[in-house]
């Protein structure tokens, strides 16, 4: 029984714990369990890789499937955006810049143009031409083309564009020849130049600017539209739909691999903190059984993936695991397991994940309700379906809610598959029970049926001691079932405790007859022999018949290290010098509540059979088992047990319970101490 104590902290113990791990052979057992999960890793994502190659697409390359969309799902279309952003930047022709400055040049020049010089302001040919010319022609013209070109400015003073038709119409009034007007005509063309200009830097970021404000163009694709054609050239955009509908890039995901690893290797640390925090001893052959116990759920994840089964590939590993490991371990396996199989499943992030991940914890949830007990085969099928159901109901949810098909095709699929997978999980279940020694409900309640080889001889040649294994049973079970413990396991563990008394049956007082005991004729030495002898024949018996080795704990641990106090005293009545402990069982003592519950019954059982009719109301069979139970805690057999007092007091009451509804007729006088019986410690 675990005491509490002001000791050390949970952290200090756990700081001690690893610190003394880095020198413990359970340390290397730990690496060598997270490097084979790593490697069963690696060699599913390779696998998968691998089987989804021949079905992937490439970039540029044509499509080897016609591929449809999977779920409905909205998508920027960056061909249509690209496309319109385009149209909007080419309406900017241009951005026009007007410099006044250069205006206010030309003015001043318009000005000077008819006075003395103004001829040097033309270019040199023209400037000659007009020197040619006799004096008033020349300043006639030169009158002329300063009037208009002033003219032309005030009227085109936003952008001086000066239109050459304008400049036409213009001349025509002034009524000179034809020559003369185009001479004014170049005079002009020379001087009026534009004073507006294009800013290249400015149109590039106008462009820029008017693609940018343009929203990007945003469509649905629904669930069953077509997004490639087989033999279609795969664009980008179509490569970004594929990828988001989960289908499979030609490419090794090396990031997807490398996290999907990292993650294998976190979790992986989760087990061994489990394993100590709640005091769990776990061997290499059981190490060994949890790691291809995890292996085999993560392939059938990644297989149920493949065959268009998403989510339910979950189903063996909580079957297997609910079945054969303890309930809150198998718990967290499977949340864990099935959440890190959701990452092996897929070669890249996707929505199945999700999916995935969604069923894994309904399964999980419901198989922690609903696996715990089990009266068949065909009731483990029935819980073991409804578990499936729900797993599938909660994978048609998601795919509903993610808007994926959701017909009564699928959900027969998917309802058929639950059905095949039960049937699967139950038909290998022998075989993991055989290679790594684990125990099923199936297994105990077949090792519970009187039918089986060793309780049958029990029946036969040692009746007084399979009537005293049903009672303890009976007893054990009671409170296993009060207390939650596995009930099953307790009842069967019950029934195999005193198997070895079948190597001499009528040395045990409850196999001789009223008056008759052989114990009588013998040295009490070689009785302490014969009865503590029963532990190892058991054994003996056990590994005979194939017994479980978590059976056979009940065998090594009913009786803990107590001793046998009556031939004890006797051999020194008689002046015999032996140590206390050559009378004592081997041990060791109980390290289970199962165990512990089973020694407990055993006791409290062989107390009330050896006090005959004594026992004349509640409060002396009270008074019995409450004798027992002290016995057994000042003996220290229950300290690597973590028996609370409230634990106690409840199997005090119902070991109370069931002895008054079967001993309720005796009537006897007084109880006497299980130590004073002859046989103490035989039971």
């Amino acid at each position: 029984m675990n005491n509490s104590s002001d000791g050390p902290s949970r952290g200090a113990k756990l700081h001690k714990h690893w610190i003394k791990s880095l020198t413990d052979p359970a340390f290397r057992l730990g690496w060598i369990v997270r490097v084979v999960l790593l490697v069963a890793a690696t060699a599913i994502l390779l696998w998968g890789w691998w089987a989804d190659t021949g079905d992937s697409y490439r970039v540029g390359a044509p499509a080897p499937r016609t591929y449809v969309a999977l779920y409905t799902m909205s998508f920027e279309d960056r061909e249509a955006t690209d496309l319109l952003r385009q149209r909007v930047a080419s309406e900017v022709a241009a951005v026009l810049v007007k410099d006044g400055l250069r205006q206010q040049e030309l003015e001043d020049h318009l000005r000077l143009l008819a006075g003395e010089g103004g001829v040097a302001l033309l270019p040199p040919s023209l400037a000659e031409l007009l020197l040619d010319f006799p004096e008033g022609r020349r300043k006639a013209l030169l009158e002329v083309a300063q009037t208009i070109g002033l003219e032309l400015i005030a009227k085109n003073n936003a952008s001086l564009m000066i239109d050459g038709d304008d400049l036409w119409v213009a001349l025509e009034a002034t009524g000179l020849d034809w020559a003369d007007r185009n001479v004014v005509y170049q005079m002009l063309d020379s001087l009026l130049e534009p004073t507006i200009r294009i800013d290249e830097e400015a149109t590039v970021s106008l462009r820029a600017r008017r693609s940018q404000a343009v929203q990007p163009v945003e469509r649905v694709l629904r669930s069953g539209e077509t997004i490639a054609e087989k033999g279609e050239v795969v664009t980008p955009q179509q490569a970004v739909l594929l990828s988001r509908q989960g289908y499979p890039e030609r490419h090794f995901p090396w990031r997807h691999f490398l996290f999907a690893l990292f993650i294998v290797l976190i979790w992986s640390f989760w087990p061994d903190f489990f394993v100590f925090r709640h005091g769990l001893l776990l061997d290499r052959r059981e190490w060994l059984f949890f790691v291809v116990l995890v292996g085999t759920g993560w392939f059938c994840q990644a297989l149920g993936r493949r065959l268009g089964i998403d989510g339910v590939g979950v189903l063996p590993l909580a079957g297997w695991a609910y079945l054969t490991l303890p309930r809150n371990f198998a718990l967290h396996l499977v949340l864990g397991a099935g959440t890190v199989g959701s990452l092996l499943a897929l070669d890249a992030p996707s929505f199945v994940t999700l999916l995935i991940v969604m069923t894994s914890v309904a399964v999980a949830g419901l198989g922690y309700f609903l696996l715990h007990e089990v009266r068949s085969r065909v009731h483990l099928w029935q819980q073991f379906f409804l578990v499936g159901l729900g797993g599938s109901a909660a994978t048609m949810l998601g795919r509903w809610w993610m808007g994926l098909d959701v017909g009564l095709e699928l959900a027969g699929i998917y309802v058929l598959a639950s059905a095949v997978i039960a049937m699967v999980v139950i038909a290998v279940l022998p075989l993991w029970e055989n290679l790594f020694d684990v125990i099923s409900p199936l297994r105990l309640i077949e090792l519970s049926h009187p039918a089986n080889r060793l309780l049958k001889r029990l029946q036969v040649e040692a009746p007084g001691t399979y009537h005293h294994t049903l009672m303890v049973g009976t007893l054990a079970e009671s409170a296993a079932d009060r207390l939650g413990l596995n009930s099953l396991l307790v009842k069967a563990g019950a029934y195999y405790h005193d198997v070895g008394k079948l190597r001499r049956p009528h040395f045990f007082v409850e196999n001789q007859f009223q008056g008759e005991n052989v114990h009588d004729e013998l040295s009490p030495t070689l009785s302490a022999l014969i009865i503590v002898s029963h532990v190892r024949e058991g054994m003996d018996l056990a590994a005979e018949h194939g017994l479980p080795r978590v059976i056979r704990k009940f065998i090594t641990e009913h009786h803990g290290t107590t001793c046998l106090g009556y031939f004890h005293r006797k051999a020194k009545a008689m002046g015999e010098e032996l140590p206390r402990e050559q009378f004592c069982y081997p041990g060791p003592k109980p390290n289970s509540p199962e165990t512990a519950l089973v020694m407990l019954a055993d006791s409290t059982e062989a107390a009330v059979r050896a006090a005959g009719g004594n026992i004349q109301d509640v409060v002396e069979l009270e008074e019995t088992v409450g004798r027992v139970i002290e016995s057994k805690l000042q003996e220290k057999q229950l300290d690597d047990v973590a028996f609370t007092l409230k634990d106690l007091a409840t199997i005090k009451a119902v070991f109370v319970e069931v002895l008054r509804s079967m001993y309720h007729s005796r009537q006897v006088k007084e109880i006497p101490k299980p130590a004073e019986t002859k046989q103490e410690g035989s039971a």
